[in-house]
């Protein structure tokens, strides 16, 4: 069931230092205006692991609130271009395997859903989430928050 035809966006980011440390956060904007929001730092053996943490907490969250259509936004390449994919991804790193396969099964299921590869400079709105990320753990809404 489609809740709005109104576009949604959604940019993720992650983040990973040594010894297993890492942060994500996602960013979902609507006609352009934040709706929601969250930043946690997450368990990652890989700046990879990282970023496809960050991507299966955002598609997780959207297909759970029915947002549609959503143009989820990542810079990593290997993510977008996986996640898009018609056939499963089997050629994703092992350590990854489960996080990338999920993303691209939320996405083969959900119609309006499409993945955007963008360069790390313009993807300035997750980036807050991704640093600070490893820090804290906030999830938040911004109001007013209506559906039809």
């Amino acid at each position: 069931m489609v809740i709005n035809c109104m576009k949604y966006t959604c940019m993720s980011d992650g983040s990973w230092k040594e010894r297993w440390q890492g942060g994500m956060g996602f960013l979902v904007k609507k006609k352009g205006q934040r709706s929601a929001y969250k930043a946690a730092g997450v368990v990652a053996c890989s700046p990879i692991h990282a970023e496809a943490r960050a991507m299966r907490e955002a598609i997780r969250y959207i297909a759970e609130m029915n947002y549609y259509p959503c143009t989820f936004y990542t810079d990593s390449q290997k993510i977008a271009t996986l996640s898009m994919q018609h056939q499963p991804p089997l050629m994703a790193d092992w350590t990854v395997f489960k996080e990338i396969y999920e993303i691209w099964d939320i996405m083969k299921r959900n119609t309006y859903f499409h993945c955007v590869y963008l360069p790390r400079e313009q993807i300035e709105l997750a980036k807050k989430g991704r640093m600070e990320g490893p820090t804290w753990s906030n999830t938040g809404f911004t109001f007013p928050m209506f559906s039809d």
